[in-house]
């Protein structure tokens, strides 16, 4: 499908910008824009072509995800392993397709691991893990990996994953069951029900999109419009030609290849 946005602006605001770049700045934000649209767009493909989808706790859907003590549907240590032994058992391979947030949309390989991405309300549920020993769960990533061994926001690895920090993960807020304790119990709300947030494993070879990559020509899949107020703007709605626009399209699409090797494991999240 093709996406983009647009906005408009005025002779004043340029004459009267301090900016001597403003033309340049207006294209770079564009493309900074579209980016983040991209990447959200894949994201919500993602986790709903997952085939494989797990739940914290007793619950089975999303309006049983609870923070409430007696239905607790928190992620644990358990979870993740049982997680991991389903992938195992879907042939999921441990080479995973690492979506690199660059102009370019790009995606590489990585060998011999598992990631798992969530976002940061996660990392302190995470950091408090402890294994079917009691002992800690949670290896923080400066005691395993080097800096050329590292994934952009990687923090950790707990039961055979390596977990990705992603600040902007998106989650279903609202949708979970009734709060019924005082302040969600501690656990995200919205409107009187819980959050659900998702930690999700992508498998590499599970999917594939196009977004910002570069052509067989070495041109790139957007386009940008500037006109600039003027004579040459002028109509019947603008005869004096004082307003002008910028705009940004482009063609964006996901095929989900192997829904059994997109995991999501769904919790509640702390405040």
């Amino acid at each position: 499908e093709m996406l983009g946005f647009f906005d408009e602006f005025t002779r004043e605001s340029m004459d009267f910008d301090s900016d001597s770049m403003l033309e340049e700045h207006l294209s770079r934000e564009s493309i900074r824009g579209a980016i983040k649209m991209s990447e959200a767009a894949l994201q919500i493909d993602l986790l709903n072509g997952a085939g494989l989808v797990k739940y914290s706790g007793p619950a089975t859907q999303d309006d049983e995800v609870s923070g409430e003590a007696a239905d607790l549907s928190l992620v644990t240590y358990e979870d993740l392993v049982r997680l991991n032994i389903d992938l195992d058992n879907a042939k999921a391979p441990k080479s995973t397709k690492v979506i690199t947030g660059s102009r370019m949309i790009d995606t590489r390989v990585v060998g011999n691991a598992r990631y798992l991405y969530c976002g940061s309300e996660m990392l302190t549920t995470l950091m408090r893990m402890k294994d079917f020993h009691e002992k800690e769960a949670f290896i923080a990533v400066e005691h395993y990996a080097d800096a050329g061994n590292v994934i952009n926001g990687e923090a950790g690895t707990v039961a055979g994953f390596r977990v990705i920090i992603v600040p902007e993960m998106l989650h279903w807020a609202g949708v979970g069951a009734d709060v019924v304790t005082a302040d969600g119990n501690g656990y995200r709300n919205t409107g009187d029900k819980y959050d659900v947030f998702p930690m999700l494993f992508v498998g590499s070879g599970s999917f594939t999109t196009i977004g910002f990559q570069t052509t067989d020509t070495g041109g790139v899949k957007f386009e940008i419009i500037i006109k600039k107020p003027g004579k040459e703007q002028a109509n019947q709605s603008d005869p004096f030609g004082e307003l002008g626009f910028h705009s940004i399209r482009w063609y964006y699409g996901t095929m989900i290849l192997r829904p059994e090797w997109l995991a999501v494991q769904k919790t509640v999240a702390p405040m």
